[in-house]
Formats: structure tokens, sequence, C-alpha cells
């Protein structure tokens, strides 16, 4: 199975032409390898797949690879409407060395349960690769019902299922419902930790470990460690300040703001998205100065191999 724990939801760097920049991505990865994350996903909601082209994506892909070289597991997010597309990418992603791919379902059109259900069983059974399956109704209007995803763990290719929702009682039924041997499931935002252990989940896929992987790694372990305590733990509020920021003031702009600032390279959105406001960037700034002067003083250190990177405590969730 995968790993519990945190993941990075990776940014992609991009230049002003709207091409990869390699070089700032790979630096961002090895951000996160060096901050003791346990797996990163690549153009995901957070790396705007849906906006990226399909050359972007997998030289992105093929540059995350080669940074992590097998430390951590690597994800490709996949957001298409049409399941042939679907089927295409996971090919793509299959060949190109991915652990597994995070796929959400259509978007724009509402659809019914089992027109969701019947399209998760086209690609799960045509590309043939492990799924996570991606609940974010905010984005897609398409949430995928507890009973949908039930049924659809029975198949073994079906492997986790991200949770960016934002609704516990969802998250809840969820995890009792779906047998703990067949499916991760992680929440979104990594202020939600606490609540999606205490639920029996796996951990979290999350933006602000990009610019925040030590500290998500420690609230992490935490909350393994000593949950009556992570209340207390010294980076939640930052944690929880940057998240209820994205979520206000739309997340893929202040999270490549946020990227930029502390890589301090020059990180272009993906058309038409449009730069964050002076007063974002100023609170930014401010919020995350002391975790740039922390990175400044460690610029240019090895990420650490797997065997030094820290290991997740194995939880019996809802056994």
């Amino acid at each position: 199975m995968l790993s519990q724990g945190i993941w990075t939801a990776l940014v992609t760097p991009l230049d002003a032409q709207g091409a990869l920049n390699e070089v700032a991505l790979r630096r961002l990865v090895d951000l996160s390898l060096r901050g003791g994350v346990h797996g990163v996903v690549f153009a995901g909601t957070t790396g705007e797949g849906a906006f990226l082209s399909r050359s972007v994506r997998y030289q992105g892909l093929a540059a995350v690879l080669s940074e992590v070289s097998g430390r951590v597991p690597v994800l490709m997010g996949i957001e298409e409407c049409r399941p042939e597309d679907v089927r295409e990418a996971v090919q793509q992603a299959k060949h190109g060395g991915a652990d597994a791919v995070v796929v959400a379902p259509p978007y724009y059109e509402r659809l019914t349960d089992p027109e969701i259900e019947a399209f998760y069983v086209d690609v799960v059974e045509k590309a043939d690769f492990p799924t996570v399956l991606y609940h974010i109704p905010q984005r897609t209007h398409n949430p995928l019902a507890v009973e949908v995803v039930a049924r659809l763990a029975k198949d073994p290719r079906v492997v986790g299922l991200k949770d960016s929702g934002g609704d516990l009682d969802y998250f809840r039924a969820l995890t009792q419902r779906v047998p703990p041997d067949t499916l991760r499931c992680w929440m979104g935002f990594a202020g939600s930790l606490e609540d999606c252990m205490a639920a029996q989940g796996d951990g979290v896929i999350c933006a602000v470990a990009n610019v925040l992987p030590h500290e998500v790694r420690g609230l992490w372990d935490a909350v393994v460690d000593a949950p009556k305590r992570v209340n207390g733990h010294e980076s939640l509020a930052l944690i929880r300040d940057l998240e209820r920021m994205a979520r206000q003031g739309g997340g893929l702009r202040l999270w490549k703001a946020a990227v930029e600032w502390i890589l301090e390279e020059p990180v272009s959105l993906a058309a038409p998205l449009l730069p964050v406001s002076a007063s974002e960037r100023e609170q930014l700034m401010h919020l995350l100065r002391p975790v740039k002067e922390r990175e400044r003083g460690t610029r240019g250190g090895e990420a650490l191999p797997s065997s030094a990177l820290p290991g997740v405590a194995q939880r019996s969730s809802r056994r």
C-alpha cells in the first residue's frame, strides 16, 4: 500500500512563457525531501494540472522522478473530462514511472452517482494502474458518494482517496465504511491532521508542505507520538493561517507566490491565472520570513537519503 503520513501536493514552477522551470521544480522537491515528507504528488490541483500542457506535465513528472530517485512514492494528478483522455494520461504516467495516479471526476457537468462510478470503473479497468480517487466537490461539482467509493474500493487497483472537501462528517463516514486494508484515506489540509487521524485516516496530501515541509512533518510526528498535545504544537497556528489564506484568496496564486519567495526565483502562474495582490504578498512575507531564513541557511545541502528519512509510524487505523 501507499505510505501513510505527509505528502506534498507540489506546485509546478513555470517561467514567464509558460514553460517548465525544471531547476526550481527540482529545488522544490529537494526542500520537501529534506523536510521529511513521505511522498509527493505532481500536477494535481495545487500543481495547476488542469492548466498545464501535456508536454509540461510529463516533462515535470520526469524531473520529479529523477530528483526523488526512489526515496518516496511519486503520484501524478489527472484532471480530464473525457475517459479516453484520462486513460491516455494514466498510460503516460505509468510508462513515465509514476507509482500511481490521482484521478478527479469529470467537471463542468453535474453527474449522477452511477455516471461517476462508471467513469472510474472504465478508467481503472482499461488503464490497469494503481489509482487514487479524488473528492474535491468545490472544484469539480461532482462529489464521490461514500457508497460509490466503497464499491470502487473492492478493485485492488483503487488504492486510495484524497478528500479535499473539508467535510469531516463525510471523511468519518468514509473511513468507517471502507476497510483499512484496501484503501488509504488522506485529507487535503495539514491543519486538519489531528481530525484526520482521530477519524482513523492515513495522513494528508497538502499544498502547505511546499513551503513548510519540516513543520508539517513535525505536526505528523506530534500527532502520531502524542496526539493529545497536538494543539500545542508550535507550527500549527502558522500552518492553519496559510491554509486559511489559501481558501479565502485563491490557493493556486498564494502557493505560487509563497514558493517564489522561499526559493528566491521567479515562478509564474499558468495562464489565465494572475498573481496575488500586493497586500496578500506582504502578508505572506510576514508569515514566512522565519522559514525563508532557515532555507537560506540550509541552501545547497543534499536531500536526505531514504535511510535517513524519518520512518512512518504505522497506525492500526480502521482495524
